[in-house]
């Protein structure tokens, strides 16, 4: 998915845009500007395997378009009950008491894990 892909597929999750028609500058560009914000949370707890003006990976779409709807939601003025369903749906380190982490991190996480493969320890070489 370009990031082109990811701010129209969020406008749509948001339902700011029908399908259809062109995405509004403005809202393109505040969109892009949240993408930022959210690339870096997700690098610092090593949540990306791409380069911030990369594609988005087939396995991180959903979870990086909710987290995203998420962010942009109040920005776009959405109604505080849409966000509050993006919020549960999307947010990065949503807390224990609301349930956290959300269905998208979760999700994520779990992509992710499968790619690990840890380092023997060194005691193993010797």
């Amino acid at each position: 998915m370009t990031l082109d892909e990811l701010y129209e597929a969020v406008l749509r999750e948001v339902q700011v845009l029908p399908i259809g028609e062109a995405a509004p500058p403005e809202y393109v560009q505040l969109v892009a500007a949240k993408y930022t914000s959210l690339y870096d949370m997700m690098l610092t707890d090593s949540l990306v395997s791409w380069t911030s003006d990369e594609d988005i990976p087939t396995y991180a779409e959903q979870p990086v378009t909710m987290m995203l709807a998420y962010l942009s939601a109040s920005a776009l003025g959405l109604p505080e009950s849409k966000v509050a369903e993006l919020r549960q749906a999307g947010a990065l380190h949503l807390p224990p008491a609301e349930g956290g982490p959300s269905h998208a991190e979760r999700q994520l996480r779990r992509q992710l894990a499968r790619a690990y493969v840890p380092y023997p320890a060194q005691s193993d070489y010797f």
